[in-house]
């Protein structure tokens, strides 16, 4: 129970307890939850979906769930997609690359990125059948958080210290596995078998994004884990209107 806890206080603006005595080990710990925080996530979003399409169109409708996602997530993911964007835009070297994704100042292109992100976002959720779109809704944001665990646990940390240091060095498979069979086990109840085709190209593209980093960076931060994370949204919702899943 402490490891959703964690799990949901870390990734969520919505506090469980006024507990802040947390050691390293339990934040890596409580990845094995990361999905179940990003499903419940997803429940919030598919019933404020219901209740406001009985008085909005679905073309703002999709605007606001996807405002929605970022306020009660605090734009954790937003914020590290940013300075990832900020940092490759930059740096020219590992340590520019780093120092520039530390800097609180946003760049021009970190700007245009997220705008790009969003706006894609925007257009393939409005581009998903009404039919299905509760369905897209409740697993969007699981897929996403399903694969820091894997992405973490596979990469070494870039930096000597951090908040994501925590994570990368201390998650283990078992928490990859656990996050792993609870993501398979929902998707395939949701999709039924073309859970797999999800699941194996999100985790081939997170896969090359992973060696993409440890090229240039040797490893991993906690900003390119939150990066990661919306990238993985995005492709998420492109392989179900792409694919012709539903």
């Amino acid at each position: 129970m402490r490891g959703f806890i964690l799990a949901w206080e870390f990734l969520t603006i919505i506090p469980l307890t006024r507990n802040r005595d947390v050691r390293p080990e339990e934040l890596a710990a409580s990845m094995a939850y990361f999905p179940l925080v990003g499903l419940i996530l997803g429940i919030i979003l598919s019933v404020s979906n219901i209740g406001l399409l009985k008085i909005l169109p679905a073309s703002i409708v999709d605007a606001v769930l996807i405002a929605e996602l970022i306020i009660l997530t605090r734009g954790l993911h937003i914020d590290g997609f940013v300075d990832t964007i900020d940092g490759l835009a930059g740096g020219k070297t590992k340590e520019d690359i780093l120092h520039i994704m530390r800097d609180h100042r946003v760049g021009a292109l970190g700007v245009v990125g997220v705008i790009m992100l969003i706006m894609i976002k925007y257009l393939s959720l409005n581009s998903v059948p009404p039919a299905y779109k509760n369905l897209v809704l409740i697993a969007m944001p699981m897929m996403s958080r399903w694969l820091q665990a894997p992405f973490t646990n596979m990469l070494p940390y870039a930096r000597q210290d951090g908040m994501g240091k925590a994570f990368v060095e201390g998650v283990r498979g078992r928490q990859a596995g656990i996050a792993t069979i609870f993501t398979a086990l929902v998707l395939i109840f949701l999709f039924k078998f073309n859970a797999i085709l999800i699941m194996g190209l999100l985790a081939i593209v997170t896969y090359l994004i992973g060696l993409y980093f440890k090229k240039i960076l040797g490893g991993i931060t906690g900003d390119v884990i939150g990066a990661v994370s919306e990238v993985n949204e995005v492709m998420f919702l492109l392989i179900i209107i792409g694919s012709h899943i539903i």
